[in-house]
Formats: C-alpha cells, sequence, structure tokens
C-alpha cells in the first residue's frame, strides 16, 4: 500500500516538473513574438536610435493607456495637457494624441488597453534623408488592433509616434 502512494506522489511530482518546464518555455516563445518587430525594423533601420530605445518608448505607450481614460479626448484643453505629459512617449503632435485617443478607446477599455504585441505593417517602410518611418500595428489585449506611424530619426536619437 505504502509503495502505490510512493509511486503515486513521485509520478505527480514528475509531472509538476514538467509542466514546470512546459510553461517556461511558452512565456520564453512570447516574449521573442514580442520583439520580433524589433528585429524586424533593424534589419531596414541604419540609423542612431537603438533597439532598447524603441522597446522602452513601446513599453511607456502601453503602460501609460490605461491613464488616458481619464481625460476626454474632445476637450482640447485636456488634450494639450495629455500631449505634454506624454510626448516624452514620443508623440509627435497634439493631433496624434487625440487620434490614439480616440482610437484606443474605440477599440478597448481600461481593463484591458495594454499592447499585447506589434507587428510591422509589411511594405510600408519610408525612407527619407531626416528618418525612417514604418507602420506599426498594435494588437492590445481586447484582440483589437489599430496602426500608427513610427519615425525613427537618422541623424539623432529620437522617436516620433503618428496617427
Amino acid at each position: 500500500m505504502k509503495k502505490i502512494y510512493i509511486i503515486t506522489i513521485i509520478a505527480l511530482l514528475l509531472l509538476i516538473v514538467i509542466q514546470q518546464i512546459a510553461y517556461r518555455n511558452d512565456i520564453k516563445e512570447e516574449a521573442s513574438l514580442q520583439q520580433l518587430y524589433l528585429k524586424e525594423i533593424f534589419i531596414e533601420y541604419k540609423g542612431k536610435v537603438k533597439s532598447k530605445d524603441i522597446q522602452k518608448a513601446m513599453n511607456r505607450l502601453s503602460s501609460n493607456n490605461y491613464k488616458m481614460f481619464k481625460y476626454n479626448e474632445y476637450n482640447p484643453e485636456e488634450v494639450k495637457q495629455i500631449y505634454e505629459r506624454y510626448k516624452k512617449n514620443g508623440f509627435q503632435d497634439v493631433q496624434s494624441v487625440f487620434s490614439y485617443m480616440k482610437s484606443l478607446k474605440s477599440v478597448s477599455n481600461k481593463n484591458n488597453c495594454e499592447i499585447l504585441y506589434i507587428e510591422i505593417v509589411p511594405n510600408t517602410m519610408q525612407r527619407t534623408d531626416e528618418y525612417t518611418q514604418f507602420q506599426l500595428k498594435l494588437t492590445f489585449q481586447s484582440l483589437q488592433s489599430f496602426n500608427v506611424l513610427l519615425k525613427l530619426s537618422n541623424n539623432k536619437n529620437e522617436i516620433k509616434i503618428k496617427l
């Protein structure tokens, strides 16, 4: 009788270990998928902006989305206030903030507004002397998405987001 208990306990512990290993591999795979857009950008982009700076800007954008639900996007004073507060996140102008807030509120709510993953829209890269521009598809936890323009300066470390 004791042997059966011991064998059962060992089998259960073995299953737990296998499950933990499989879960860890899933997390690594998900993280690499979330960073895939960075690899695609740097295949084409040869400027001053670093990969970690783009990643940091997109993470700041995602983590501040829920705060935008406090504001009314149709009140010009509030939109200007948000622009001043979040221009370090890369917004190019007040109109971009307005469009971003309007799009964000149409595809998600305060509880599911973080960016789940980012994709580059194929064949949308444009390059000039000043900047390289990519169109990104942002998919949120609500599984809804919209597109933004990511402008990377070729001559200085500057990131701009435009809608």
